[in-house]
Order: structure tokens, then C-alpha cells, then sequence
């Protein structure tokens, strides 16, 4: 991305990591992630932030 909407440092700090086949991945954060979705305004994002707000609201 060239302009974000989220600081890449804070971002950073804020990952979370998955383990896969014993691989440890980093991954944005569902905030992060939502923001970066709501700067595009494509269709497939607005679902997308839908259900990532839906699997954040499990997650609490």
C-alpha cells in the first residue's frame, strides 16, 4: 500500500501471529485490517469488514 491509513510501526506492534505446519506468521490486526478495507470502498471490502467486525464481536 502506498497510502495507508495505518501507521506501519504501531501497526507492527500490534500483530498477532498464527502457527501453521509449525511456521509462526505474522498477521495485521482485525482493527488494522478493517481500517485498511474502509480506505478502498470496493464492494468485496465492505463485506469483508462486515465479517471481520462479526468475528471481532465473537472474539470479546
Amino acid at each position: 500500500m502506498i497510502d495507508s491509513p495505518v501507521d506501519y510501526d504501531k501497526a507492527h506492534k500490534r500483530i498477532n501471529e498464527i502457527k501453521l505446519h509449525g511456521v509462526t506468521i505474522p498477521v495485521v490486526s482485525i482493527d488494522d485490517l478493517i481500517k485498511m478495507k474502509e480506505r478502498t470502498g470496493r464492494q468485496q471490502d465492505k463485506a469483508d469488514i462486515r465479517y471481520l467486525k462479526e468475528l471481532k464481536d465473537e472474539k470479546k
